[in-house]
């Protein structure tokens, strides 16, 4: 009877130990993966008259930040000069979780990740959709895969991004950032 109790326990906690890994590893971020990863967004920052902040001094003093939803980390957010002279920030946005990408048959996907800008006291929720295309390979070539980010999205406004273009958040009148 002794030992029948122990087996039952050891089943008991076995099967414990087991349900508690796998839920772990279902929450578990496991970014996507890609040949070429396009999650580099440029942004820049405005005050409500319109001129840019300057982004050096706001991260010099701390007080300009982004944190990653998926990583719950802090993003890799660094001020960069185009050739033309323009400040801008170099934001490098999470990889959507693999395991919640949404895949077609054709081996394209869609995915997101969110980060949280801090500003000035202020909080900017920002969503990333990525679109995931490729080439079918054959046993020599195995073809190639780009997962970029295609829209940038704030409070249900969709802007369409290329990894050309800038999003501009600017300060409006009672003081939050909005994409422009």
């Amino acid at each position: 009877m002794k030992i029948q109790t122990i087996k039952s326990a050891f089943a008991s906690l076995a099967l414990l130990l087991t349900a508690c890994s796998t839920s772990q590893s279902e929450n578990e971020y496991v970014p996507m993966v890609a040949s070429y990863l396009g999650n580099k967004v440029w942004m820049s920052f405005e005050t409500d008259k319109g001129n840019v902040y300057n982004h050096d001094s706001l991260i010099a003093q701390n007080k300009l930040r982004a944190y990653g939803e998926l990583s719950q980390r802090n993003l890799n957010l660094r001020s960069v000069r185009t050739d033309k002279g323009q400040q801008l920030l170099e934001l490098v946005a999470d990889l959507p979780n693999m395991q919640a990408m949404t895949f077609n048959e054709d081996g394209t996907g869609t995915g997101t990740s969110k980060a949280t800008i801090f500003i000035e006291n202020q909080q900017v929720e920002l969503t990333f959709h990525f679109k995931l295309s490729g080439t079918k390979g054959t046993a020599t070539t195995y073809g190639s895969s780009a997962l970029s980010v295609m829209n940038v999205e704030q409070g249900g406004v969709l802007f369409n991004y290329t990894n050309t273009d800038v999003i501009t958040l600017k300060k409006d009148s009672n003081g939050k950032f909005l994409i422009k």
